[in-house]
């Protein structure tokens, strides 16, 4: 596989930084733009692949949205789904998001959002749904859509403050089974510098796809949140750097601030 050529700046502040992307094929593009404008190399190797759920159960909640007083989205890809849906939503139902990149694909998508807390994670969002269901005055439940596997954390928070809730998977996530043999020799030529975790599922893959370069040293971590930061050292890596705000603008800067951090060592 081809390295992208260098962008022939030297003074932009990822300049001879080489990304390994592993997020699904139609997320990557995004991430690997914002790199690139900095003047990283990226190398794209999705570690999962992404899947919708065809349930009758899934079907039938998009057929009863009226029944729901919140709708809460925990992904884009999740957010995808249900701007897919084409199903008009309730004007008393409101739409609740993860964070601001879920929020911004369910907005690009027509949906309007209720509310969205500061940090994209389950303890913020379930906070903040507790407080909005408890304003007001609708005994509606709350719909979670989520993916197949990922944290239980928003339904523990829902289940202690008796919230009444269903939450559904409405795509899986598939490991790939084996890493591609060009992007492992790049990184064993040591053409390759970091590799970016953006999910506890995207860390578990990536350390079975790529803990032998990971063990040797020849990957540096960056990951998206804390939360990822936590799985991803479960799984075995050392994480170099972690985003200090949600999102992908959060990942990238914790990019810039660790190599900037490696060159004045």
């Amino acid at each position: 596989m081809a390295v992208p050529p260098e962008i022939p700046d030297p003074t932009a502040p990822l300049q001879g930084q080489t990304v390994l992307l592993t997020r699904a094929q139609r997320q990557n593009p995004e991430l690997a733009a914002m790199l690139q404008k900095l003047g990283a190399r990226t190398v794209s190797h999705p570690v999962i692949r992404i899947e919708p759920i065809d349930s009758p159960q899934v079907a039938s909640a998009m057929a009863s949205l009226a029944d729901y007083s919140i709708i809460t989205v925990l992904s884009r890809n999740a957010a995808r789904f249900l701007t897919g849906q084409k199903v008009p939503i309730p004007p008393d139902t409101r739409i609740a998001a993860i964070g601001a990149g879920t929020s911004a694909e369910l907005e690009a998508g027509g949906l309007k959002v209720a509310f969205c807390p500061p940090a994209a994670n389950s303890e913020s969002l379930g906070k903040k749904l507790v407080q909005a269901f408890r304003q007001q005055q609708d005994s509606r439940p709350v719909l979670i859509l989520r993916a197949d596997r990922g944290s239980d954390e928003l339904a523990g928070i829902l289940n202690r403050a008796e919230i009444p809730f269903q939450q559904f998977a409405v795509y899986r996530s598939i490991d790939v089974a084996s890493p591609k043999p060009e992007v492992v020799q790049l990184v064993e030529n040591g053409q390759v510098h970091w590799i970016t975790l953006t999910s506890s599922a995207i860390a578990r893959s990536a350390m079975h796809l790529f803990g032998d370069q990971v063990r040797a040293g020849k990957l540096k971590a960056v990951s998206i949140s804390p939360q990822t930061s936590a799985a991803a050292r479960a799984a075995g890596f050392d994480i170099a750097a972690t985003a200090g705000q949600a999102g992908l603008e959060g990942l990238v800067q914790a990019l810039i601030d660790a190599v900037a951090a490696a060159g004045s060592a």
